[in-house]
């Protein structure tokens, strides 16, 4: 969590909501990413392990089970290990609910 942190946190709250740091869960609850005394832009890069390492340690060094992830999205996905499955669903819903919307039968 080293690099780019100067440039992509800060140790103010209110300097951090200034940034645009600050953002919406899927509850609706504003929220800013944190560690420590710092705060976190929400696309800030993480290190994700696609199946819990909890649930399957055997996978914990395994390259195969690692992703690059945005920190918002690591905290949405938390421990469920179908969220990948789950935002393609929505994505795929939305998508046909607006070609829909567009273009109407005749």
């Amino acid at each position: 969590m080293v690099h780019g942190q100067f440039s992509h946190s800060t140790q103010s709250k209110q300097e951090a909501i200034k940034r645009g740091y600050q953002y919406q869960d899927a509850n609706g609850v504003d929220g800013i990413n944190q560690v420590g005394n710092l705060y976190f832009h929400p696309h800030y890069v993480t290190l994700d392990h696609k199946v819990n390492k909890a649930r399957c340690s055997e996978l914990l060094f395994e390259s195969s089970n690692l992703q690059i992830m945005c920190w918002k999205c690591n905290r949405e996905k938390g421990d469920n290990n179908n969220f990948e499955a789950e935002h393609t669903l929505n994505f795929v819903r939305d998508l046909a609910k607006e070609a829909l919307n567009r273009y109407k039968f005749l």
